[in-house]
């Protein structure tokens, strides 16, 4: 029986047993999408902050005149990696089939997140580029709607399984320790330094340090204070 995550009673914690038979159902599920009639646009958002791409793999059938109006958009920019802003590709003229894409959203590569996997109905996106003549303000827009998994704010429908979700609050409670661990030690060598002073300062990670140690979604909680646009949810955010 899973248990309540504390911290977020909405997400479940699952013992090692029942996430390895969840990933056992998962496997039989995927073995019959090979006759599956769909088949699968993919958005690429790459991030020049992340150094990764994440492929969102949207259902074509359906979705086709949504697809055709956000790529029209996309091709009117010439994308270039500038600071933290996202570069976007969209994939139509070879389309992948629901096994590919159910697949590519399992494996396990990015630190930051997975890719996804869509079977809902895409609304019809504008990005505010029309009439804008700076490439860079283009890119901005674009990233102000689409950025870090924005695309989800626009189809609904994830394929996600219960495995992909399950609560862990391990990376947390170590970060705590260990950022108890750095403030009692500077603290111990100011006071070295100063006989008459007890100052507790707690030290700043760097971002490389944030990425290794912390859980994603503290990691993205810090995303969203230090942008001006709101960064959804990564639903399939990873534990390393």
């Amino acid at each position: 029986m899973a248990e309540v995550n504390n911290k977020n009673p909405k997400t479940p914690k699952y013992s090692p047993e029942e996430i390895e038979e969840m990933k056992k159902k998962t496997q039989e599920k995927i073995h019959k999408m090979n006759d599956s009639p769909y088949t699968y646009a993919i958005l690429m958002e790459t991030s020049g902050e992340e150094f990764e791409s994440w492929y969102s793999f949207i259902r074509y059938q359906g979705n086709e005149e949504a697809l055709e109006h956000l790529q029209n958009q996309l091709k009117k920019v010439d994308w270039e990696i500038i600071d933290d802003i996202s570069t976007f590709d969209l994939e139509m003229d070879y389309l992948v089939s629901e096994r590919t894409a159910k697949e590519m959203s399992k494996v396990d590569l990015n630190p930051y997140s997975f890719h996804r996997k869509f079977d809902g109905k895409l609304k019809k996106i504008d990005l505010r580029i029309d009439g804008v003549r700076s490439n860079t303000k283009k890119m901005s827009r674009i990233f102000d709607t689409l950025g870090y998994g924005g695309i989800e704010k626009f189809i609904d429908g994830e394929d996600e399984d219960p495995e992909d979700i399950n609560g862990d609050d391990t990376d947390e409670d170590e970060t705590s320790e260990e950022e108890s661990s750095e403030e009692e030690e500077e603290t111990s060598s100011e006071e070295d330094e100063e006989d008459s002073k007890k100052v507790s300062k707690k030290k700043t990670h760097s971002h490389h340090d944030r990425h290794r140690s912390r859980s994603k979604k503290s990691q993205r909680k810090e995303k969203k204070s230090k942008k001006p646009i709101e960064i959804p949810r990564f639903a399939k955010a990873k534990k390393h």
